[in-house]
């Protein structure tokens, strides 16, 4: 079997930077498939015609209440919150089927080794977020771990800002690695460097027409 390696291009530009802040779901987290497939069970529950994959790619997005708009939901009928709480709880069932990227584990560790801080910055609520990072056995890689107070997929920038303010974090030496638009987004308002990897929940052409600094696949053989 061959062995996935992690692009060099990646490792090289990551190991520039002194401060690492990582995205969870996407990113370290492979669980696009498991979110996909909930996602399609409960358009199915609530008789919307399931979205295509490719079209799922290209249209998610942040807030997941925005999201869920553009996906034909009615919250006149069943409100957002209680759209989010099922999809949570549909998800949570099948959480086990899920892993980390291959080589997050050693990458973290190198990373460790050369003496860089890291930190995750999630729109996961946060002790469920804590309590994965436990699952997986990666805790101790992080400086800090940071999540929402609740379930419903909001925006993670206040979360950045004030990791970045408490840690002092200079911005020239921090980079945010993420999976999505919203990573940008999130980098650009703390004016740090992000790079986007394209195994997540966003399609390579949506990440490239806006940041240079996207990768379509994270290993060396995609």
């Amino acid at each position: 079997m061959n062995t996935l390696e992690l692009k060099k291009d990646i490792i090289s530009e990551v190991l520039k930077f002194k401060y690492i802040i990582w995205d969870w779901n996407g990113t370290l987290l492979d669980d696009r498939e498991l979110s996909y497939k909930t996602l399609i069970d409960q358009q199915k529950k609530h008789k919307i015609t399931p979205i295509t994959y490719d079209n799922y790619l290209d249209t998610f997005c942040f807030p997941i209440k925005d999201f869920y708009i553009k996906l034909g939901f009615d919250f006149s009928i069943t409100p957002f919150v209680g759209l989010a709480k099922e999809f949570f709880n549909m998800y949570e069932k099948n959480f086990f089927e899920t892993k980390l990227f291959p080589g997050v584990d050693k990458f973290l560790n190198l990373l460790s080794i050369e003496g860089k801080k890291q930190f995750v910055v999630s729109a996961a609520e946060e002790s469920y977020l804590k309590k994965s990072l436990d699952h997986f056995k990666i805790s101790h890689y992080f400086n800090e771990v940071c999540g929402l107070k609740n379930k419903l997929g909001e925006s993670k920038k206040e979360l950045a800002q004030n990791l970045l303010h408490k840690w002092g974090l200079p911005l020239s030496q921090t980079i945010f690695i993420g999976d999505t638009l919203h990573d940008l987004e999130v980098a650009k308002s703390l004016d740090i460097e992000a790079m986007l990897l394209a195994d997540g929940h966003q399609s390579y052409k949506r990440l490239k027409d806006q940041h240079k600094l996207s990768f379509s696949s994270r290993f060396e053989s995609c």
